[in-house]
């Protein structure tokens, strides 16, 4: 029997024009989570997404320009070698240049483009418009002197090719010898086995079976983001885009319907992540995320109109604001560590689609629940081995892709 609902096809439709299409009923063991698919001054320092004062860096007219420093800041080390072809630019336009990187990426890159730059000084190579060879013979480098994983290497590409100067970077990604460079070095390096994952089934029994206390802000918040990652499989940064504006979040007595805002880490012009549905768990309480996220929405009222925050999460303690992912990262490990599981915030994921590979969903099924932007990373990277492996939960069956 199909129960109507709307959903839209085209990507970043906010909000969406709705069509009709139907989702079977089941009965859930955690909960019925469904996707829904919706559709100033020109400045001549380099660092130009710090809008500090910050002096220049001195040059001379000939030779290579290498940096004359650690590039210790963080918020312009992005930007280092696009410097020259936004000179011109006004600060409001860097400003909105700024606003495409996203800050993991920042903090994924910013490694490796100091290392970079230490290689580049020690080689007297020009660290900003460096030739084929030398980017080829760096890479071969982190290979053979540094030891580095063929998969980290591939995160030093992409970051020194983006990084320096963008009018290169084709020239620079595609040139033989760094294709090739590469190559070889996927050839050399043995490909590490893949760690096996915790089963979700431990997680799921011990929330079954545990009591917390319903009026503990700090309690039911937790309980309400182990339950939204469990049920998804999505990102545990995810949580910090859902929020309880009216544009946002429809609140039904048994049902929950949430569009992320933008910010996932698949989100872009022509893509944004699918909403969150949840449905009532009515055969069990404590494994029913639209009970306690209820419950967090009503505790949280008076934090919430101090800091005049509208996201889903917030602080539990201290100055109440938008939680961030490391806060929210740090209530999954108390959960995790609480049920006796060793493992890290950001296992929850593989570990919901390993558990859904084992239970023969399908490929498209799984990667549309986790928001999965590439089968090729969750094949190559996310699914593993599960142990202990338990018997079969009905955790996900009630979740699926509209």
């Amino acid at each position: 029997m199909g129960v109507p609902t709307t959903t839209s096809n085209t990507p970043g439709a906010s909000p969406p024009e709705h069509g009709q299409r139907y989702i079977l009923n089941c009965s859930p063991t955690v909960a019925e989570n469904i996707l829904e698919t919706r559709s100033q001054k020109p400045s001549p320092s380099p660092a130009v997404y710090n809008t500090r004062s910050r002096s220049s860096i001195s040059r001379h007219d000939h030779g290579p320009t290498t940096a004359p420093g650690p590039f210790d800041d963080p918020g312009s080390m992005e930007m280092w070698g696009w410097a020259k072809s936004v000179n011109n630019w006004s600060q409001e336009q860097k400003d909105l240049l700024l606003s495409s990187w996203r800050e993991s990426s920042r903090k994924t890159y910013q490694p490796a483009w100091k290392r970079w730059c230490s290689w580049t000084q020690d080689n007297k190579v020009d660290t900003l418009k460096p030739s084929a060879a030398d980017f080829a013979r760096f890479l071969i480098d982190l290979h053979q002197k540094v030891g580095l994983s063929y998969s980290t290497i591939l995160v030093h590409k992409s970051a020194i090719a983006t990084l320096t100067d963008p009018d290169n970077q084709v020239n620079l990604s595609s040139h033989a010898l760094v294709r090739h460079a590469l190559k070889a070095i996927s050839i050399k390096a043995p490909k590490a086995d893949k760690v096996p994952i915790w089963d979700t089934e431990i997680l799921i029994n011990w929330l079954k079976n545990s009591t917390i206390d319903e009026n503990s802000f700090y309690e039911c918040t937790k309980r309400a983001a182990i339950l939204l990652l469990l049920c998804s499989g999505r990102r545990v940064h995810d949580l910090t885009l859902l929020s309880i504006n009216s544009d946002n979040c429809i609140v039904s007595e048994n049902l929950i319907t949430f569009w992320p805002i933008f910010g996932s880490k698949t989100d872009s012009v022509s893509n944004r992540q699918s909403g969150w549905r949840l449905f009532q768990n009515s055969e069990c309480k404590n494994l029913d995320p639209v009970f306690w996220i209820k419950k967090v929405i009503s505790l949280s009222a008076d934090r919430r109109n101090k800091c005049k925050s509208n996201n889903l999460f917030i602080t539990v303690s201290g100055t109440p604001k938008s939680a961030s992912r490391t806060v929210i990262a740090n209530w999954i490990k108390k959960v995790l560590l609480d049920a006796g599981i060793q493992a890290s915030p950001g296992s929850v994921r593989p570990a919901v689609a390993s558990k859904n590979w084992v239970q023969d969903f399908p490929l498209d099924d799984i990667l549309a629940r986790g928001n999965w932007r590439s089968q090729n990373t969750f094949l190559n990277f996310y699914r593993r081995e599960i142990r202990p492996l338990a018997a079969a939960s009905s955790i996900t069956n009630c979740f699926a892709p509209i």
